[in-house]
């Protein structure tokens, strides 16, 4: 095996197993291991337009306490959390990101709702 390929290698190990570290850290936090489902959506809001149009379907990225945890489709994404105090924010690019700090109760369905504005 090349050394470049070699070096590849553990650079996908490494990141594997960073993602594997962080999320099993926020689904283990919080006092309880109860999980609960949370869905995520948004809505876009354009500048300049008179009147509105009607976007069905974009996506954003998804960050709990900065670390990337996947993509939320616009009508709403589930996620499993552990019972605790998140900082969600969502992302998207031509948009200001919109961020809320939120307690997760334990067994519970929740639903969030963001604002993404367009960036000028």
């Amino acid at each position: 095996m090349s050394g470049r390929r070699r070096g590849c290698l553990v650079m996908a190990l490494v990141l594997v197993a960073m993602a594997t570290y962080y999320l099993g850290r926020l689904s283990n936090k919080g006092s309880s291991a109860e999980e609960s489902n949370v869905i995520i959506s948004f809505e876009l809001n354009r500048l300049g337009e008179g009147s509105r149009r009607i976007i069905r379907y974009a996506t954003a990225e998804v960050f709990l306490d900065g670390v990337y945890v996947g993509i939320a489709d616009i009508s709403g994404t589930r996620f499993n959390l552990a019972e605790g105090v998140y900082d969600i924010r969502l992302e998207k690019d031509g948009y200001l990101p919109d961020e809320k700090n939120v307690r997760i109760l334990g067994n519970t369905q929740q639903h969030l709702s963001f604002t993404l504005d367009e960036d000028k």
